[in-house]
């Protein structure tokens, strides 16, 4: 078990990993000198979706403030490893087995590729660090922005396409969630406004019951009235 932080969001799956690993999570602020420091490459960092360029720039800038003597893990190496294989591993020793790199989708290779040619240090940033951390074995990325390079234009248009239709799907959901409110809506209200009705109609009901019986009771006395006119009589 090690203590980590970071500077940076992490995808969910790498989150799921250090816990299932039993690594703890400490604030970046309170951290402690001899925490381990959890970085990404850009494309995953964009991927998260939480950070605006300029933090961004920032969170590496963080990172490369505080690494120092710090043990550095590159995230990305790490989901290379499983749960029990990284819970095995102490800081200051190798990682069990050379955590190798993965290909970037073709929509975030894409992306990233043209964020670095706007800003080039953020790919210094991310190669200094993955030089400087533990990774089994494994050689450091020393061209990032090589293995951005896609030319599988078919997959990129593929891939895009993809988000194109899951967002469709999940407008369409959401409008479906939106349409299965008001019909609920509606019928509550329709129970509330049967429910009033109903409560009128009972109302209505026993004013009727009254008046006839004191309809009833009206007819007794003039019978009875009559009764006694016809005996004066």
């Amino acid at each position: 078990m090690f203590r980590w932080a970071s500077a940076q969001p992490l995808p969910q799956r790498l989150e799921e990993l250090l816990e299932r690993a039993g690594a703890l999570r400490c604030d970046w602020v309170g951290r402690n000198a001899n925490e381990v420091l959890v970085f990404l490459p850009p494309h995953l960092l964009l991927s998260c979706g939480r950070l605006p360029l300029a933090g961004i720039e920032a969170s590496y800038r963080l990172l490369l403030e505080a690494a120092g003597t710090a043990v550095l893990l590159n995230g990305e190496r790490l989901l290379s490893l499983s749960a029990a294989e990284l819970a095995s591993w102490k800081p200051g020793e190798p990682l069990p087995k050379a955590c190798t790199l993965a290909e970037p989708a073709p929509l975030e290779a894409a992306l990233t590729a043209a964020l670095l040619e706007a800003e080039p240090p953020l790919a210094a940033a991310y190669q200094d660090l993955d030089g400087r951390s533990e990774r089994g074995g494994a050689p450091a990325e020393h061209d990032y922005r090589d293995r951005l390079r896609c030319s599988d234009a078919p997959g990129l248009v593929a891939h895009w396409n993809q988000q194109l239709e899951r967002r469709q799907a999940e407008q369409d959901l959401e409008l479906l969630r939106l349409q299965l409110l008001e019909v609920e809506q509606e019928c509550e209200r329709q129970l509330l406004s049967g429910r009033e009705t109903a409560g009128k109609l009972s109302w209505q009901r026993r004013l009727n019951e009254q008046a006839a019986k004191q309809l009833g009771r009206y007819g007794e006395l003039v019978q009875q009235l009559l009764s006694l006119q016809g005996r004066l009589l």
